[in-house]
């Protein structure tokens, strides 16, 4: 059975965002504090559903404020640096296009 083009487009968007979720978790998980996969999904869900879980708050503490916004701002970052080379390459409609051509670098 062969796809599409926009269900293949939908489907590896869907993939990519799955991908980026596991990333974060595995990224929160990794530390010199020992936090489990467990305590990371209870620090998440206590914070977005407001249930009350039993957690530590130095290890909630280290999840919410310490390595979530450097998660996001690493996200962030990855993302505007790809929307730069993609409006570079459109301007100059050369798909070979860098900041050097403008001397941005």
């Amino acid at each position: 059975m062969a796809l599409n083009k926009k269900t293949f487009i939908y489907l590896s968007f869907l993939s990519l965002v799955l991908v980026l979720l596991g990333f974060m978790i595995f990224s929160v998980i990794l530390g010199t504090a020992d936090i489990s996969s467990k305590e990371v999904i209870k620090i998440i869900s206590e914070k977005l559903f407001s249930i009350n879980f039993q957690i530590d708050e130095s290890k909630s503490f280290i999840v919410l404020n310490l390595r979530m916004p450097r998660i996001i701002l690493a996200i962030l970052v990855g993302a505007s640096l790809s929307l730069s080379g993609c409006i570079l390459q459109a301007i100059f409609k050369n798909p070979m296009a860098d900041p050097y051509i403008t001397g941005t670098s």
